[in-house]
C-alpha cells in the first residue's frame, strides 16, 4: 500500500539493473564493490527472485554512486519514510532507538504520519537528513485522504 495505509518499501530490480548499467559495471564487479561474496546474488536481485537485505542496499547504492532510495520504487509523491529508512540501512527498531522513541510510535509515524515537530527533528537527525526531506516522505494526514461526500 502507499501512503495513508501501511507503507512498504519495495526494492526495484529494474532500478538496480539500470543503475548498474549506467555505472558500466558487470554483475560480478558490482558484487565485489558492494562486498557481496556470492557473485550470483546480483543476478538474483535483478531478476526479482529475491531482495537484498536492508544492510546491503546502501552498499549497492554506494558502489553504483546513487542514493539508496533510487533502488526502491518511489510512490507518486517520492520516497516514503520506509524507503528513506531502508536507504540508510537501518531497521525500524534501530531508527526508533536512535530517535529516542518506541518502535511502536515510530511504526505509527511511518504508516500514518503525524509526528510532533520534536519527533520530526529527532527522526531527521537519526536519518542524517534535513527535516524537510523527512516531512515530504511522511504519509498525508488521514483527513486529507477521505473523499468528500457525494
Amino acid at each position: 500500500m502507499g501512503r495513508g495505509g501501511l507503507t512498504q518499501a519495495v526494492f526495484s530490480p529494474t532500478a538496480l539493473r539500470a543503475a548498474r548499467r549506467r555505472a558500466g559495471l558487470s554483475q560480478v564487479q558490482l558484487a565485489a564493490l558492494a562486498g557481496v561474496f556470492d557473485q550470483t546474488r546480483v543476478s538474483v536481485w535483478e531478476r526479482g527472485l529475491e531482495r537484498p537485505g536492508v544492510a546491503v542496499v546502501p552498499r549497492l547504492a554506494a558502489a553504483l554512486g546513487v542514493p539508496a532510495a533510487e533502488l526502491y520504487e518511489a510512490g507518486e509523491h517520492g520516497p516514503s519514510l520506509a524507503v528513506l529508512r531502508l536507504g540508510t540501512g537501518v531497521t525500524a527498531k534501530e531508527l526508533a532507538r536512535r530517535a529516542g522513541m518506541s518502535e511502536t510510535r515510530y511504526r505509527r509515524i511511518e504508516n500514518s504520519g503525524g509526528p510532533t515537530q520534536d519527533e520530526l527533528g529527532r527522526l531527521a537527525a537519526a536519518l542524517g537528513m534535513p527535516a524537510a526531506v523527512v516531512q515530504r516522505a511522511l504519509p498525508p494526514p488521514l483527513a486529507a485522504l477521505k473523499r468528500p461526500p457525494r
